[in-house]
């Protein structure tokens, strides 16, 4: 029978985002009194409020009870339960002190209350602006439409997706390209700005 290491936390902190309870579940964990670190094995999940980690492997440099800064390596999964936002990948680094998060190895953000999956190599959370940057071979779909772009910046505060580096939309047939294309998913608009071109196909 699989054997669960289950740790529950309290810990008292300063800032209200972190003045919750951490729950941590794994099949295995190794510490390193030495070099402050546990390594967690298994079926790892980490939840803390509305947010949840889980993957194969996380390394927890620095005190379990306060996660400074972990590793996640194999099918990582970040899911906002409140905001409905869902992050996958093989690789995850995340440091708390910069509220900075790392996702790559086919990174995938979905949007869901939008109804948008956003793809690309390499996705970088920054929580104190409320922003992913996402970089590299970019791909977004939404219904029947699919932009493109070597860069994209996503503002959950505005919920828009300003897009660089040879943007375009297709959607059917149909092609927009620009120097710089702005998304804005909640109203499901696409604003278009400098070099436009249109190729529509007649049906």
């Amino acid at each position: 029978m699989r054997r669960t290491i289950f740790l529950l936390i309290n810990i008292f902190v300063i800032s209200n985002t972190w003045a919750e309870d951490i729950n941590i579940f794994a099949d295995n964990a190794v510490w390193n009194r030495k070099e402050e670190s546990t390594i967690l094995t298994g079926n790892v999940l980490i939840t803390k409020g509305s947010i949840s980690i889980s993957s194969t492997k996380i390394k927890v440099i620095g005190k379990l009870s306060t996660l400074d800064e972990m590793i996640g390596e194999g099918e990582v999964k970040v899911v906002d339960k409140e905001k409905n936002i869902y992050l996958t990948g093989g690789y995850l680094k995340y440091q708390k002190p910069i509220e900075y998060i790392l996702i790559t190895n086919q990174p995938r953000l979905e949007l869901k209350n939008e109804d948008v999956t956003i793809t690309a190599m390499k996705m970088e959370g920054f929580y104190k602006k409320n922003e992913f940057v996402i970089t590299d071979l970019v791909k977004i779909i939404h219904q029947d439409t699919i932009a493109t772009a070597s860069k994209a910046i996503y503002s959950d505060d505005k919920k828009r997706l300003e897009l660089i580096g040879q943007p375009q939309v297709i959607q059917s047939e149909n092609k927009l390209v620009g120097e710089k294309i702005i998304y804005y998913v909640k109203e499901d608009r696409f604003e278009v700005i400098g070099g436009v071109k249109a190729i529509l196909m007649k049906k």
